[in-house]
């Protein structure tokens, strides 16, 4: 374990292979389309991999010498990576540039970016799903609702910074009944109140779930993480009509990103700088995180509809990679801490170490893709997992699938809390 990881921490484990109950967005909701350190001593620096470059867009030549902020707004992520790499610009200058994207997103939300920072900072919450990409990729969509990922410790924090800036209209989509696989004990909202009838397992109501059909499940909500890691979601709007998610997670805030049906939508803006978890969505390539038997149609829409934005979804990683060793092999145990994780930070916090700044998402952050299997190598380690610290919980969830009987298993052990 690393110096970044302590030891001695409740914590969360899933395994998994992958099945499709997503929620959440990496992209759920639809959006509206539309110093001069030299590169090599840099402390993140985008890896060649010239081996793909075939699968990259070709940046737009650029001429640029000047760091001015007006010149740059235009330009997506790898336009300003290659000016960084030809020591045109500082690296640093690529953060302030995210900075001033993001905050004037938020500003046409309705929000005060510097409140709006405030709250990302002291409320420990994530901005995530499409709204990154857009923060990356200017011009190529525009984000129809920000995604806010929060523990539950911060959740009525949250509410109440989005009700004083006129979000007032709060609806709460989830949690829902989730109806079990045919011939099993239904799957329940962990936290639901149940009737005396259910022994004390169940959701808040008398009807059976068998009563609910399979489309009870809100299509709306088919990419924003997985039931498993959250507690609930709320839809906010103000008085134009502008919305807001909540998606309050099961530990920390950080926890459902990975179970996203993408990498390509697996990064978040944080108070301080944004966070590519796989490098490879600097290159506008993603690759899929389920496996191909836990896709629904809405996830396949989902990535249809990146596509048609110019992204490239893959079943894998391209040819060429190492195994179990390059960040985006499948098969490759990742950690938030790793090499593999690009770091834009902003201003204000350059100097600052990037692993003890994103030690404030969480302290232990582990995880292999869930579609491993679907990487061609001869490792046996096929099985998907994560392992995050929860210090807000005293419960220990272990998530299998057995793939021998095609459907999931859970455990819930509850420990004692003094």
């Amino acid at each position: 374990m690393s110096d970044q990881e302590s030891e001695g921490l409740n914590i969360c484990v899933f395994m998994y292979y992958g099945s499709d109950s997503s929620l959440g967005d990496g992209g759920l909701f639809e959006d509206a389309p539309l110093d001069n350190t030299p590169a090599s001593a840099r402390n993140s620096p985008l890896p060649p991999r010239p081996q793909r470059s075939s699968l990259r867009r070709a940046p737009t030549p650029v001429t640029y010498t000047s760091t001015d902020e007006e010149a740059l707004a235009p330009l997506p992520i790898d336009d300003l990576l290659q000016l960084s790499g030809d020591d045109h610009i500082e690296h640093s200058a690529i953060g302030a540039v995210l900075l001033r994207r993001m905050e004037r997103t938020v500003a046409s939300f309705g929000l005060p970016p510097t409140e709006f920072m405030h709250m990302l900072k002291f409320c420990e919450c994530l901005v995530s799903g499409s709204m990154v990409l857009a923060t990356l990729f200017p011009g190529v969509f525009s984000p129809g609702d920000i995604d806010l990922y929060v523990s539950d410790t911060f959740k009525a924090s949250v509410l109440g910074c989005l009700r004083r800036n006129g979000y007032t209209s709060v609806r709460s989509v989830f949690p829902w009944i989730q109806r079990g696989a045919p011939s099993t004990m239904p799957s329940f909202h962990p936290n639901a109140v149940a009737p005396a009838s259910f022994g004390g397992f169940g959701p808040p109501s008398t009807v059976f779930p068998s009563a609910f059909p399979p489309q009870a499940l809100q299509p709306a909500l088919s990419n924003k993480g997985n039931a498993d890691e959250i507690l609930e979601i709320f839809e906010i709007h103000n008085d134009v009509g502008q919305k807001i998610n909540v998606i309050v997670s099961v530990g920390q805030a950080i926890l459902p990103l990975i179970r996203f049906h993408s990498t390509l939508v697996m990064n978040y803006i944080s108070h301080h700088g944004v966070v590519v978890l796989h490098r490879l969505t600097l290159g506008r390539i993603g690759i899929k995180n389920l496996s191909p038997e836990g896709m629904s149609s809405r996830t396949k829409r989902c990535y249809a509809k990146y596509h048609k934005r110019g992204f490239h979804i893959l079943g894998r990683a391209p040819d060429g990679h190492v195994c179990e060793k390059d960040g985006d092999c499948l098969q490759t145990p990742r950690s938030l801490f790793d090499e593999h994780v690009e770091h834009f930070k902003f201003p204000g916090y350059e100097d600052e170490p990037e692993h003890v700044l994103r030690l404030s998402e969480a302290r232990i952050l582990r995880w292999r893709s869930a579609a491993a299997s679907s990487c061609k190598s001869s490792s046996v380690e096929e099985c998907g997992f994560y392992l995050c610290n929860d210090q807000s919980r005293g419960t220990f969830f272990l998530y299998l699938n057995f793939s021998f009987l095609k459907l999931p298993s859970i455990m819930h052990f509850l420990t004692l809390i003094s």
